[in-house]
């Protein structure tokens, strides 16, 4: 049997968000988060104001070093035109800059922003300094 295609969709039911949200899922990107070193497949889902923006399937990856110390891990997500659904997200995402369209996406876990380590960080420095 040859594989089909396979639909993903995520719901939020009495839910308001100020910010974009974006929703992953694959069968073992939970093995990747944990730190296992695969790559697998999965959707991407982005959604401003409550409305799904565009969605996609590709590969995820470990990205970062210091990330992949602790709890939260830096993943990057890359848009797999083969897959046969989508071959990139298809939006403004940032204000910074005219683009469009992205291929490739990086979540980032702000590893670098873990001080003090004790109890956590406050893992928010790198979009503040940003917006300064």
């Amino acid at each position: 049997l040859l594989p089909s295609f396979i639909q993903t969709n995520t719901y939020f039911i009495g839910e308001e968000h100020t910010v974009p949200v974006i929703s992953i899922a694959g069968n073992t990107l939970q093995q990747l988060l944990n730190g296992q070193q695969s790559n697998p497949v999965g959707s991407f889902e982005y959604f401003r104001d409550g409305q799904l923006i565009d969605e996609a399937v590709g590969q995820y990856n470990k990205h970062g070093n210091d990330s992949w110390a602790y709890g939260q891990r830096g993943i990057d997500y890359i848009t797999r035109d083969q897959y046969g659904y989508n071959n990139e997200i298809k939006d403004k995402i940032f204000e910074t800059t005219d683009r469009d369209g992205f291929q490739r996406l990086i979540l980032k876990a702000a590893a670098n922003d873990n001080y003090p380590f004790q109890n956590g960080g406050a893992h928010i420095r790198d979009a503040y300094v940003h917006h300064l």
